[in-house]
């Protein structure tokens, strides 16, 4: 009985040993492009390796059936890890995380079906393990209240994300935590009232957009609270009269558009 285990054995892996074909590809420089093996069918099975031009791994990753699955890893052509996760019928699943060619890290967050999905956290290139953004996925596309970060840790910018397009209200503020612009987006377009202040507190800007472009009047101010320019916009463009002052409040200028 174990002879005839044997045999069927020896058998079944010669099959399959016959059925599949080794595939390499090679750069201009004579280099490895990709090594890997094809089923009967000609497409992609089992383990693949992808190089860099200079040779080094690129990336290591399974195939059934010509789609890639199983877990992926991901390398930098400096030879750092850039990065892994796992990939079900060609598809990104589950956790994924990259680092920045300096090996700090740079993003984690999960996928389902190829989509992002749920929070992901960013973080800043030079600085090791300090967040930049965290925001939520939905179908691949960011939903819900973002938060960004400087590089100090103080907050950024609030806002949120509904189909990946940005609405309500957004605040932007100074890396030492003072208020810096305010304003409203309608399905990723500015609209409505936007403010923005020095960052000692002083009034800069004040004005509409409409549809993403400056609308109507808009005025200006020095850093000492003087009027600095008012005038009026179009689709973005300065129209008609537009007045100008010095720091002092004393006319610089009139310019007709």
């Amino acid at each position: 009985m174990k002879q005839i285990y044997l045999i069927i054995t020896i058998l079944f892996t010669s099959y399959f040993a016959k059925a599949q074909k080794e595939h390499k590809l090679f750069y201009e420089n004579g280099n490895v492009k990709e090594v890997g093996q094809l089923d009967a069918n000609g497409k992609e099975t089992g383990q693949w390796k992808y190089y860099h031009k200079d040779g080094k791994l690129w990336r290591i990753g399974s195939f059934e059936n010509g789609k890639l699955s199983g877990d992926v890893i991901v390398y930098h052509e400096n030879g750092l890890l850039y990065e892994y996760g796992n990939v079900r019928k060609g598809e990104e699943n589950g956790r994924w995380t990259a680092f920045y060619n300096n090996g700090n890290f740079w993003k984690t967050g999960k996928f389902k079906d190829g989509k992002a999905k749920g929070k992901w956290r960013f973080f800043y290139e030079d600085r090791n393990a300090l967040l930049n953004d965290v925001v939520r996925y939905k179908n691949g596309k960011r939903e819900g209240k973002l938060k960004r970060f400087h590089r100090n840790g103080q907050l950024q910018n609030t806002g949120r994300y509904k189909d990946g397009k940005q609405i309500g209200k957004w605040v932007e503020y100074y890396e030492q935590g003072a208020l810096e612009t305010f304003g409203f987006f309608v399905n990723g377009l500015q609209e409505g009232e936007w403010v923005r202040y020095y960052e000692d507190g002083t009034l800069m800007s004040i004005g509409i957009y409409k549809e993403n472009f400056e609308s109507g009047e808009w005025k200006y101010y020095h850093k000492n609270g003087k009027l600095n320019a008012v005038g009026e916009y179009k689709n973005g463009k300065c129209i008609n009269e537009w007045i100008y002052y010095d720091d002092k409040g004393n006319l610089v200028k009139k310019v007709k558009y």
